[in-house]
């Protein structure tokens, strides 16, 4: 298009319309920036207006557990609070840690969200999560909340549930 452009300009023509095969290029090129955008979008800061908090943890934890379940390093690390990030240091080391410490959270065979608390001031959700051997266990998810970010995970402590599950 370029060429026909310049040629145009040169003889004093107005520049040439796209021909269908530029058209289709360019929308076949805006579909690719659109299903980027939709694939890229659930990993950057969820919380929005609409959602109310509990809608927007939820959804946070939800994509951390798939991010583990697809041995996403990156996506789950992303879905970490600073804090947390600054004490593993990569994506890598922070999915060796929780594939050794927490292999109920890493690959749970079922997963129940409970309510979502408050606990010494910070929203905490707790989940039940089942590992593939079938025990049970109850997971406080501790979040936190920067405008930058939305909300992120701020720690995980994984205790047995025992019999007292569903």
């Amino acid at each position: 298009m370029t060429e026909t452009v310049a040629a145009s300009q040169r003889r004093g023509s107005p520049p040439a319309a796209p021909d269908a095969r530029q058209w289709r290029r360019r929308a076949f090129a805006s579909h690719l920036l659109v299903g980027a955008a939709t694939f890229v979008a659930p990993h950057l800061a969820i919380a929005t207006d609409e959602q109310s908090p509990e809608s927007a943890i939820r959804r946070i934890i939800e994509l951390q557990l798939q991010a583990f379940r697809t041995d996403s390093a990156q996506d789950a690390y992303a879905l970490a609070s600073p804090s947390i990030q600054q004490r593993f240091g990569s994506p890598s080391r922070f999915m060796q840690m929780v594939r050794g410490a927490y292999p109920a959270v890493y690959r749970p065979s079922r997963v129940v969200f409970d309510e979502l608390r408050t606990i010494h001031g910070v929203f905490t959700q707790k989940v039940y999560l089942w590992d593939r051997d079938g025990r049970a266990y109850a997971a406080y998810y501790a979040m936190s909340f920067t405008e930058a970010l939305g909300w992120r995970i701020a720690g995980c402590e994984l205790r047995h549930a025992g019999d007292k599950v569903l």
